[in-house]
């Protein structure tokens, strides 16, 4: 059997494996006479045979003067690579402490969802229905009604049984106008921010669980939701600010 391949499991590497075999091929010998048998420069045998020093398969002996250096019998292995897995699972165990920690503050991926096409409102907007009684807040430009006009009715109607309130920001126009007389049924609140809202497609929904996205226009017609607690707050606390300055 060709023993590199299993120095190579071990750790070594295809230079460290050579020098390792060439060096239990000669016995005691100085780094000059390994390098030859291993077919490696000199200065190159120098390093590897630091290397392997550090590992635990070469060692090192002064003979007049000189180093010299001898392999590490092949029947010591078994007790070397036992020591070496003991020694790192030492280390980890000593390490987890901080490693569990830098796992807590670790920002967690939020998970985004899209949708095309028409009933891409009715897809994302069922994510506003999990839960009865909550509070949404976000901007609505008129394309959205306009272009959803079918499922706008159905979504307010879902929406007021289960008990959904809502505040939107809006373009101050007489579609909103009109919509904004019905808000106190309508488990509602419309306020105008013409500043933000005029001439967008693009609505913006902000759920305790995540933000909602959708465009409607004559071209297009998707929806993002991306559920994630943190962003949603944020971008509730910045509505909030937005809320203010708005009639």
């Amino acid at each position: 059997m060709d023993p590199i391949p299993i120095l190579w499991q071990l750790g070594l590497s295809k230079q460290e494996a050579a020098v390792y075999l060439a060096a239990l091929k000669l016995g005691l010998s100085k780094a000059s006479d390994i390098a030859h048998k291993a077919t490696i420069k000199r200065e190159a045998a120098y390093y590897i045979l630091g290397t392997l020093q550090e590992k635990g398969f070469v060692s090192e002996v002064i003979k007049s003067g000189i180093k010299h250096y001898s392999a590490l019998s092949p029947q010591l292995l078994p007790d070397l690579i036992s020591e070496q897995t003991l020694r790192k699972i030492n280390l980890v165990k000593e390490a987890l402490p901080e490693l569990e920690t830098l796992s807590k503050t670790t920002l967690s991926r939020p998970k985004i969802e899209y949708y095309e096409g028409i009933d891409s409102y009715q897809a994302v907007a069922s994510k506003f229905f999990d839960k009865p009684n909550q509070h949404i807040v976000g901007y609505v430009p008129e394309s959205l009604p306009k272009f959803f006009l079918t499922f706008s009715s159905k979504f307010q109607e879902v929406r007021q049984k289960k008990k959904i309130t809502l505040h939107i920001i809006t373009p101050k126009t007489p579609f909103f106008e009109n919509f904004r007389s019905k808000d106190k049924q309508s488990l509602r609140t419309i306020r105008f921010n013409d500043t933000i809202m005029k001439g967008l497609d693009v609505g913006y929904y902000i759920t305790p669980e995540g933000i909602a996205l959708v465009k409607a226009n004559e071209k297009e017609r998707n929806s993002i939701f991306i559920e994630d607690r943190e962003i949603a707050e944020l971008h509730r606390r910045i509505f909030e600010e937005v809320w203010k300055e708005s009639t």
